[in-house]
């Protein structure tokens, strides 16, 4: 491939395309790049939180990152509020935050008490001195200690081994400021020996370096396997024995030389980071810094962090970007115009859900996309992510993008829903979740029900399928389950089948078939084999009233009558059948109980499909206008965990044409 001209890259097709086996194909023959494929979901988030005080409402909201450095002090302070962060997210890391070689000026001071308790110990001999015996220091408050004393460095194990390790309290440590040269933060005429004599450099870089190795070492000796060991550099001269490393302050350094350094130290490891902040400006809505130090950690299997910069790590911001679920990478990271690893080109990676884009350039860059995507629906930054379909990006010099792969047929499961029906996502709440689509299988007619569901419990998805006045049950390896005419063969007024598990929590389903409007039939329950479990069944008499909607309801089953003129909700589990609930409202078009409980309605009025949400208790949670349109013939309201986060959108089927 022919090195493109960066100011003028334009219309490359991405060789990712869908295929991941070609994807890694091209990235590690063409590209010469190999980035080892995590099996962990992304985007890992990490937060640097160095406060020396935690309240339980930070405590909360931190409780939402995968890894988090806290300051050594909170364990010694608020261990409680650390226990309720693994109460909150029992998968979560939380390791200390220690500078192995800092200690502040008046420890005897400090209004921490580990640094107190720290400071007492220290001997005259271990301060960093210049050639006049004068302490020197680094950072505005604190001294410098010489690392490269061995007796020193003992101490500092000791205390790590004691006030971290020990006590249970931690996943690991994190040792700040470990690089692999000196000269940014040890001036010269430095005296380690304490001779007299000004150090040479190249002997001061080598013996900190030795000494840190050796810190590291030691505390891997000291701690078990799972004790999770990192520091904070832009170097490999520690790979050995650290666990990862940290990446400070991404666009202060050379992007090639920091994503080199991020994924070298990453190579089998079980942490990396890539911190990016607003250089202390403290511009949280500085979203393009946020987005370029995501979409860059994303690139190889990193955590990552965003925060006010090096002068104060301890924010808890939260952004949109964090909350989109990409699953598992389908392979490395690579660029499209040749370059090595890690040129600033654009770059990108493709996971199970989604893409990464990165502009690593110092152009504005547009780049054709080899399938459709679909933006972010933010709040936080609406003109970049405006939940629009894209095949072309347009993308700023120093930022990403990350987008979702467009919801397909594949992920309507689970549920029964009209072929070729339009479906419409929304959270729970109403507002608009996804973008969305005709869902067509063209195995088979239109306005036939479909549905993939597990009907026996055996983890294999079957298929259920009913056309005109027949219901037939397939099994996921072709075999037929059973077909049936529940009203026989010259029945007309079509029916709705509800599939769930009413009769015990062993997985196996029934189908409840309920009789079209204005039939006199009655409910008809078969089980997952065909059985006839129910038959000649009124929920609400000896006839059939009006217009039945039915939904799976704790265990049960809830009715819906309409014929009262508002909406009678009736609930029957085993033998026990009674009216639950009146709700004065009118227009009801169908009603589904999500995972969690809630009770979600579709109604309508005035050329408006509403959607109501009602809770446990069946209060009224809120009520949103869905979409306006000119015809409610065949909507079904159903719930679906679309974004993969553990909880269901709502899914609005059918509607006609929205105008």
């Amino acid at each position: 491939m022919q090195k493109a001209d960066k100011s003028t890259l334009k219309k490359n097709m991405l060789c990712y395309a869908r295929r991941a086996a070609l994807f890694l194909f091209c990235m590690v023959m063409v590209f010469g790049i190999s980035v080892p494929v995590s099996a962990q979901t992304f985007p890992k988030k990490a937060n640097y939180f160095l406060n020396w005080e935690l309240t339980q409402l930070q405590a909360k909201e931190l409780a939402k990152w995968d890894l988090v450095i806290l300051d050594q002090e909170i364990g010694a302070k608020w261990p409680q509020h650390i226990q309720y962060m693994r109460q909150l997210n029992p998968n979560i890391k939380i390791v200390a935050y220690m500078a192995p070689f800092e200690v502040p000026v008046k420890h005897y001071a400090s209004r921490s008490r580990l640094r107190r308790y720290f400071g007492a110990g220290l001997q005259q001999n271990w301060y960093l001195r210049d050639i006049h015996g004068r302490r020197m220091s680094f950072w505005q408050g604190t001294d410098l200690m010489n690392i490269t004393d061995d007796q020193y460095r003992k101490y500092v194990l000791d205390f790590v081994q004691n006030q971290f390790y020990a006590t249970g309290i931690w996943d690991g440590v994190f040792f700040d400021n470990a690089w692999a040269d000196t000269h940014w933060y040890i001036k010269d005429g430095a005296d380690l020996d304490l001779d007299g004599q000004p150090d040479l450099r190249r002997d001061i870089d080598e013996a900190w370096r030795m000494a840190l190795y050796d810190l590291f070492e030691q505390t891997r000796l000291k701690t078990d396997k799972d004790f999770i060991i990192l520091a904070n550099g832009l170097t490999d001269a520690y790979y050995g024995p650290l666990d990862g490393l940290m990446v400070e302050s991404l666009e202060t350094h050379d992007w090639n030389q920091a994503m080199s350094a991020y994924t070298r130290n990453l190579n089998g490891k079980k942490v990396g980071i890539i911190n990016n902040n607003t250089q202390n400006s403290g511009r949280q809505d500085d979203y393009r810094a946020m987005r370029f130090g995501l979409t860059s950690a994303l690139l190889a299997d990193g955590y990552y962090s965003f925060d006010h910069g090096d002068q104060w790590h301890g924010q808890t911001w939260w952004y949109d970007e964090y909350d989109v679920l990409l699953g598992i990478s389908n392979g490395p990271a690579g660029n499209f115009v040749g370059e090595p690893e890690y040129s600033q080109a654009v770059w990108v990676r493709e996971f199970q859900n989604g893409v990464v884009v990165v502009n690593a350039t110092d152009e504005k860059q547009t780049v054709e996309l080899s399938q459709d995507f679909e933006k972010i629906q933010g709040g936080q930054d609406p003109t970049v992510n405006d939940g629009s379909i894209v095949s072309q990006i347009v993308i700023d010099p120093k930022d990403g993008l990350v987008m979702r792969k467009l919801v397909s047929d594949a992920a309507i499961e689970d549920i029964v829903y009209d072929n070729g029906s339009f479906a419409r996502f929304f959270e729970d709440s109403g507002e608009k979740s996804r973008n969305g689509f005709f869902v067509f299988d063209e195995r088979f007619e239109g306005g036939d029900k479909i549905g993939e569901i597990d009907v026996n419990g055996d983890s294999q998805r079957d298929f259920v399928h009913v056309t005109g006045n027949a219901l037939e049950v397939i099994r996921h390896d072709g075999q037929k389950f059973f077909k049936k005419f529940p009203y026989g063969f010259e029945y007309e007024d079509g029916f709705e089948v509800l599939v769930a598990d009413i009769l015990g929590d062993d997985g196996k389903k029934e189908f409840v078939i309920v009789p079209g409007a204005g039939s006199e039939k009655p409910v008809v329950v078969y089980g997952y084999s065909g059985s006839v479990l129910k038959s000649d069944w009124y929920p609400f008499g000896s006839q059939y009233a009006k217009s039945y909607l039915a939904t799976s309801y704790q265990g049960g089953l809830l009715f819906a009558d309409e014929s009262k003129g508002s909406l009678g909700l009736y609930y029957q589990n085993g033998i026990d059948f009674k009216e639950l609930k009146l709700l004065q409202t009118k227009g009801i078009v169908d009603i589904h109980q999500m995972k969690d409980g809630n009770l979600v309605l579709a109604r309508y009025e005035s050329g408006y499909v509403y959607i109501d949400v009602y809770g446990n208790d069946l209060q009224k949670l809120s009520s949103t206008q869905a979409l306006k349109t000119n015809t409610i013939a065949d909507i079904d309201i159903k719930s679906l965990d679309i974004d993969f986060d553990g909880e269901e959108e709502v899914v609005l089927f059918g509607g006609g044409v929205s105008f």
